[in-house]
């Protein structure tokens, strides 16, 4: 009687062309192959161990057919990991959880990957649009819970093809993602990936608590079977999932059986322990290289960037360009090194370097405001989203713009601006 074992091997270089090439191939030799897993990558080479399942007849066997091997040498996979090993021995060492090859992070408990991604990106939009009836965030943010981790380049891709082009800028995307807690980005190395945090219900000072992480059409119905959940649709990002926090808490073993767990109110906790801004910015990617790899130099000026001589650059922030047009990286120089990071962080740092009298303003409601030109690094500014779970609402006073951000507690605008040394207004009203 056939058996299923499993042939590891170590890899490195690109995951899913390697899946995609060695899924084809089995396919067209007819061999009695599947790929179901691939480990998360670990190393500086990007590598990770892939597990290709085999139909043995011999229960007793370590080694593979020998055409096996012989495929899998032609094939590009060399030599195998040790012998073969049942999926019991798998998922009780390092490849535990990794059940499904779609998915290179930790397997999803409450829903399967998408099957049909990413070899063919048309599907995955009939598919959305088939089983997922609404905008164009809740599908992005549907995807990255079905996809679990992936990189930069994929996520455009599908932010692209959801949008059906309109989204033209990803890390806008991802920032705004990110700042709400459902996913995590790794952007130390030059290859920037992210993955999707786990499902949380975080509970805030206003009697509410809002979901964040993976989240699913399939997952939401099982969550909806515990929880009496309200949904708000924002502008610019996905439905927020709400529920009261007393129920939240008392059906909290429930939850936990989804794979769901509960936080009461962390954001305390989180404020109380982030950096100042010097150790911030002390923490920030130098770029040595900045002046012997670049064409041109163009200064931010406040509103847009504008030409500027290399020669002479001064403390500001310079969008640089290299031999490649495509090849534009955005750079703040303090005067004696380049800093490396996201523009707004880069520009909240070069307000504090040129020492402008930088405010926020905390109204009687629980609205904290912040000049939109001055706004925070994405850090400081998670924490103010998160005191609600929303993205902040744009407000005009005459000429001037301000971000407010619901929910914030004193105690917790008090830390934050004295963290960033920035001087924090309280008034009754301001808009």
């Amino acid at each position: 009687m056939a058996q299923t074992k499993y042939l590891l091997f170590l890899c490195a270089g690109d995951r899913q062309g390697l899946a995609t090439k060695i899924k084809n191939a089995v396919k067209q030799s007819g061999m009695a192959m599947s790929i179901p897993m691939i480990k998360f990558e670990r190393g500086r080479h990007h590598q990770f161990y892939l597990g290709l399942a085999v139909q043995v007849s011999d229960p007793l066997a370590t080694v593979a057919p020998p055409e096996i091997l012989q495929f899998c040498r032609h094939t590009g996979l060399g030599r195998p990991v040790g012998s073969l090993v049942e999926a019991s021995e798998i998922n009780a060492s390092f490849m535990s959880g990794n059940i499904s090859w779609e998915s290179f992070n930790d397997s999803i408990r409450f829903e399967s990957s998408l099957a049909d991604f990413p070899d063919d990106l048309e599907s995955l939009e009939a598919r959305c649009t088939r089983e997922l009836e609404t905008g164009f965030w809740d599908q992005l943010l549907w995807w990255c819970s079905a996809q679990g981790e992936a990189s930069f380049q994929l996520f455009r891709q599908v932010a692209d093809l959801l949008s059906g082009g309109a989204e033209t800028k990803p890390w806008h995307l991802m920032r705004r993602l990110t700042l709400q807690g459902h996913i995590e980005v790794d952007g130390s190395s030059q290859r920037m990936r992210w993955c999707a945090n786990e499902p949380i219900f975080v509970c805030v000072s206003d009697g509410r608590a809002f979901l964040l992480g993976r989240q699913t059409p399939r997952y939401l119905k099982q969550v909806e079977g515990i929880l009496e959940l309200e949904r708000f649709t924002p502008n610019g990002a996905p439905t927020l999932i709400n529920a009261a926090t007393s129920e939240v808490l008392a059906l909290k073993s429930s939850l936990a059986s989804l794979g769901i767990s509960v936080a009461n109110n962390p954001n305390r906790r989180w404020v109380s322990v982030l950096p100042n801004w010097a150790t911030f910015v002390s923490s920030l990617k130098r770029d040595p290289d900045v002046r012997e790899h670049s064409e041109s130099f163009r200064i931010w000026d406040g509103s847009d960037f504008s030409p500027s001589n290399p020669s002479e650059a001064g403390v500001g922030l310079y969008e640089i360009t290299g031999q490649h047009p495509s090849d534009k990286r955005v750079r703040l120089f303090n005067g004696k090194e380049w800093l490396v990071g996201p523009f707004y962080d880069l520009q909240w740092i070069l307000g504090r370097l040129c020492e402008r009298d930088m405010y926020a303003v905390l109204r009687a409601d629980g609205m904290l405001l912040l000049p939109e030109a001055e706004r925070w690094p994405l850090l400081y500014e998670r924490a103010l989203v998160l005191c609600s779970g929303r993205l902040p609402n744009r407000f005009w006073v005459g000429e001037q713009s301000y971000l407010g951000y619901l929910s914030v507690e004193p105690e917790a605008a008090v830390k934050l601006c004295d963290n960033l040394g920035i001087k924090l207004k309280k008034k009754e009203t301001l808009v």
